[in-house]
This record gives structure tokens, sequence and C-alpha cells, in this order.
């Protein structure tokens, strides 16, 4: 099994140089460890005399324990999405079929020895076949497969008391290759790969940490280096603003960056891009994450996943940043006088789950009947009539700040209808929801707001298609999930394109900034009103992401970092040649990566919150 997964990586990664032959070695050598471990049980479990049922009963208690090291980590967030007191249920149970799958496997082999080279060959194809399957994706689903398909083959086999001099040597050659990549930690490159093709070891493996730290000079004195408390609060530019704004933040989910920038897709979403001429269309903004709930509570709060503090809810069992203290903008903005009116698509985004919390006015309902795949959620078809409500209510002298995000076009990508690829189905429910921006624009005018407004709409994430392999988002921190669209109108802008770096946690500062209001110290954001006007102003603030334990940054001259805090791994990008992140650095870093890399691990030894021992969970 360890020779057709390591021969499968090879196909998929053709091995042209060391870092790839090592790769393999260390892929089949985790395996070997793997096929190792069972071969020594099935040893025990002869010389203790298990026969018949006794020998069944053994074998499922133990293969369901070995299962409960790895199942629950990949029903976790399946079982929080189906609500509160399902999860320890679903592992449970999961937990329990994956003991008996691993039984029946074993019994199936043992059931088709007459046969055995037709088990192993079977065994070996699932092998051969296992790196194209969700590459990247569900490392302990990986590992299962392949014991699996280790345990049919194994049966079939059976027990030999005896074997030939050259099948001992052979055994012995991969017992040596085995321990071997278990105690002699992988370069960086290597490891980086393995976590690229599952990581099925990476998780468990007790390799030091400092092998990978960065080796890179000091961190030079920076200010977005010192503590959160001892940075003073930013006043507000000294711009000339409405007397009453009106700001309207529409955040889409998974809307990718370069559908308002390719021939084939910008026909499709005509509004988004008509904002995009007549305002200021920034082309190289990013998310400071890959998943929704990490995104906006960054957005709101100014601050990174590890700067704030989350834990279990009890109607939603995933983690929330339910009680952080931490302010959010919209909360300034009420003590300032601004009526703030947010309509949550899902109850999650309600004020009671942190991530949104602080407006003055939240007109959340439920979905009026169960719509398929989307999991509870509101669409742009409820949330736009609504928000077109409340910009009609808006007195003449009212300063206000409404808020929405849109699910769609989140998967399953059917609001628009089904079509020929997912890909088009995508863009179909993209433009579904284009058509109620052009709506929403359409209302501000009719309410004699479009002197006053400032219209600002962005995603939380992009979407993968096919990138690494991938699809969809929350996989990592590559351009396709974090390079998002940024289009911001209103009056005073001058239309243009900006095509230097931004990030989302700018948002935060520049609409407290319409406000003429200070952005406070903490947040690792600035205001980008100047740019809007045409002003020349330094932005010197990191863009950092983060998400499930993952963080990057990206600099200004388009050195891209990540760091798997969860895997052990670093990755390192030059997007100015390589903006498809295929040919990772690590291995060979020029001195401006190292000092990417140290920087990065700097800002989050200054910044993590450890109050109490806190320390960031795994949010899956």
């Amino acid at each position: 099994m360890a020779v057709g997964s390591a021969l499968g990586i090879a196909l998929r990664h053709p091995p042209l140089a060391l870092s790839h032959w090592l790769h393999v070695a260390y892929a089949a050598g985790h395996l070997l460890f793997i096929g190792g471990l069972l071969a020594a049980l099935l040893w025990l479990g002869a010389r203790l005399g298990l026969r018949g049922r006794r020998k069944n009963a053994a074998a499922f208690v133990l293969a369901t324990a070995s299962s409960a090291i790895v199942i629950p980590a990949e029903l976790e967030s399946f079982a929080a999405r189906v609500g509160p007191g399902a999860e320890l249920a679903i592992v449970a149970a999961g937990t329990l079929l994956a003991g008996g799958l691993a039984v029946a496997a074993w019994a199936l082999g043992r059931r088709l020895r007459r046969v055995w080279v037709a088990t192993v060959a079977i065994a070996f194809a699932a092998a051969l076949a296992e790196p194209f399957v969700l590459p990247g994706l569900y490392a302990g689903l990986h590992l299962y497969g392949l014991v699996l398909a280790s345990l049919f083959a194994a049966g079939g086999r059976g027990e030999r008391e005896e074997r030939p001099r050259a099948q001992r040597i052979a055994f012995g050659v991969a017992a040596l290759v085995a321990l071997g990549s278990i105690a002699i930690p992988a370069p960086a490159a290597v490891r980086s790969a393995l976590a690229r093709d599952g990581g099925v070891l990476l998780t468990l493996l007790p390799w030091p940490a400092a092998e990978l730290a960065s080796t890179g000079p000091r961190v030079r004195e920076d200010v977005w280096l010192r503590p959160a408390g001892k940075r003073e609060p930013v006043p507000p530019t000294d711009l000339e603003r409405p007397a009453a704004p009106v700001v309207v933040l529409v955040s889409i989910d998974a809307l990718r960056a370069d559908l308002i920038r390719r021939d084939d897709t910008r026909p499709h979403l005509p509004n988004l891009v008509a904002l995009a001429e007549e305002g200021v269309d920034f082309t190289n903004a990013h998310a400071p994450g890959s998943m929704t709930v990490n995104t906006l509570t960054t957005i709101f709060t100014g601050t990174l996943f590890s700067q704030q503090r989350w834990e279990r809810g009890t109607r939603w069992r995933h983690l929330w940043p339910l009680r952080d203290p931490t302010p959010r903008f919209p909360e300034l903005l009420t003590d300032a006088g601004v009526r703030t009116i947010h309509h949550p698509a899902s109850d999650w985004m309600i004020d009671e789950f942190g991530v949104a919390r602080g407006f003055a006015v939240e007109h959340y309902e439920p979905p009026s009947e169960p719509r398929e795949g989307s999991r509870r959620w509101n669409h742009s078809d409820d949330l736009f009539p609504r928000m077109i409500a409340s910009l009609e209510s808006l007195g003449p002298e009212q300063p206000a700040f409404l808020y929405a995000h849109w699910m769609d076009p989140h998967g399953p990508y059917t609001r628009g209808g089904v079509k020929e690829t997912d890909f088009l189905s995508y863009l179909a429910e993209a433009e579904h929801a284009d058509r109620h921006l052009g709506e929403i624009r359409a209302a501000i005018d009719e309410a004699g707001l479009a002197e006053r407004t400032f219209f600002i709409v962005t995603a939380d994430h992009g979407e993968g298609f096919g990138e690494r392999g991938r699809t969809q988002h929350a996989y990592g921190l590559y351009e396709e999930l974090i390079h998002v669209p940024l289009v911001i109108t209103g009056p005073g802008i001058e239309p243009g394109t900006e095509e230097r770096l931004v990030s989302l946690v700018d948002l935060g500062p520049t609409i407290l900034d319409v406000f003429a209001q200070p952005t406070p110290g903490r947040m690792v954001g600035q205001s980008l009103l100047p740019w809007l006007h045409g002003r020349d102003a330094e932005l010197t603030r990191p863009v950092l992401a983060e998400t499930r334990l993952m963080r990057s940054l990206l600099t200004p001259s388009g050195i891209k970092v990540i760091r798997d805090l969860r895997r052990g791994t670093l990755e390192i990008y030059d997007l100015n040649v390589d903006p498809g992140e295929t040919e990772d650095r690590v291995g060979e870093p020029t001195a401006e990566m190292e000092a990417a890399v140290a920087f990065l691990d700097r800002f989050f030894e200054v910044h993590q919150l450890r109050a109490g021992g806190y320390e960031p969970p795994y949010r899956p």
C-alpha cells in the first residue's frame, strides 16, 4: 500500500528534484510505519491465541479505538452544523462504524484469500488513487482509507510463519525507511508538500517546531509590533464629508476577485463592473481569512483570529467569539450617534454570537421555508428588499451605517440554476446577486441619498475551482481564496483603479473615518479615505490573514508567507513570478523572504491573546 500511495504521489507530482524524491520517500515511510503497526498487532493477536469470536471482538475494539484517534476531527465540523446535541452522537456513531468497517475489510479479505492476488491488486489500486482524491483535505480519512485497503489485502494474505530470505530483507529495508521517516524530521519543503497531499501523520508526529523556525534577520522596529495598548488612536482625516453620511456595506460570499477582471465573466456582473468604473476599484484587495466567520469578525474588530477569544456555543457547537471583549466598530458608531442597521443572513450573525456585535437595529428573520443545501440562511432575494426599506426610512439629517452579508454565491450554487459545470453554476449565482446590487443602487437614488451615500461592495473570501486539486474554500490562504474584489463609490471619490495592496481590515478604519471618528490603536488597519479622495497616503500596516491555525503575510513587494501551526509547515512564494503559488521557495529563501517570515512570527508573538493561558483553538 505504501508503494501504491507513493507511486500515486509521484504521478501527481513528477519527482524531478531531490525534494520531490524525499517527498515520495517520506510519504512511503509514513505508510510503511502504519503497516508495521498493523502487522505487529496481527502478530500479537496470533501469539495470544485469539481465535473466532474473541479474535473478532478484539479486532473490533482495537479498530474502534484506532478510529477514535482520527475520525472525531473529521466529523466535528459536520456535527456542529447539524445542531446542538448531535455532536457526540454523530462522532460516536462514526467511530463505531469506522471500527466495524475495518473488521469487515479484514474479514472480506480473509474470505477472498484464494484470490489473494486480486485482493492485493484492488488494494494497490485504491492506494494509487488515494493522492488524487480530496488532496490536502481530511488527513484522517486518507489515513483510514489506506488502513482499510491494507487490512483488505492482509486478510487475504493471512499469517505466514516462514518467509523467504529476500522477503525478510525487503521487510528490514522497509522497517528502516519507516523508522527513519518518523525519527528524522522532514525538511520544511518536504513537510509542506506532504501537507498539501493530505499530511497523513503530520498532526501526530513530534517533530520539533524549532526546525521550521525562521532563521532570518531580527525584525526591525515597527509600530505594528508594539502591543495594541501602546498604539495611539489615529484621528480622522481632515477631508470634507457630507453632513450626514450614509455607508452601505455589502459583503458577498465566496466572490472571487477575478470575476470582474476576466473577459468571459465581466458581462455577467454588469452592476459590480459599473460600480468599479464609477468609484475606486481596488484590484489588490485581500481578505483576512478564507472562512466567513473569521473574516467578518476580523473586519468588525480590526484584529486577527489569534487576537480574539473563541469558545463553543450552545446553539451551534462551533467556536464563536461569544465573549470576545474587543469593541466592534458598529458599537463605536452607535455610541457616536450613527444609526447602525444590520440585516443578518443567518442566526449565527446576530448580536449574541459576537461576530457582528453592536448594531443599534438588527432585523433578523429566519428563512420562511427550508432551502435546498442552504443550511438555514437567507439569500440576497430575502435581504435586499429589507435593506431597501431601511434606506427609505432614513431621515435627511440621519447619519447611518447599513450592513448585510449575502450568502450567494456560496455552494451548492443553485440560486442561478444548475449549469453544465460547477463554475458556470457559481457564476450564474453570482450574476443573481449582482442584479440585486443594481436594485440597491437604484433604491439609493430614488430615496434621494446618492449625494451622501458611500456604497462598498466586497467579499468575505474567494472560491477554489481546481487550483491545487481543491474546490470551495477554507482549505488554505492561497490567492484564489483571499484575493477578493473591493469597490467603493461615494461623494468626493475620484474614479480610478488602485493596484496597491490593501486589506479588508482597512474597512473598519475607513468607515469610522467617513463618520469623522478616530481609529482605535488596537485595529490592525488604516483608513483608505485619503486614497478615495485622490490623496497619496502611506499604508504601513501588514496584510495578514488567518484561518484554521494557518497564518499568512503578503508584503507590498509580492512575497507571500504561509505558516500552518497545526501541521508545522511553512510555505514561501514570490507572487511576482509565481502568481499561482506553485513553486514553494521555503527551501531556498532570499533575505527578503526570511525577513517576511520573521515579521509574521514576531507579529503573532506580540499580539496573540494569552490571557489566562488561552491558546487560539483550531476551528474546523
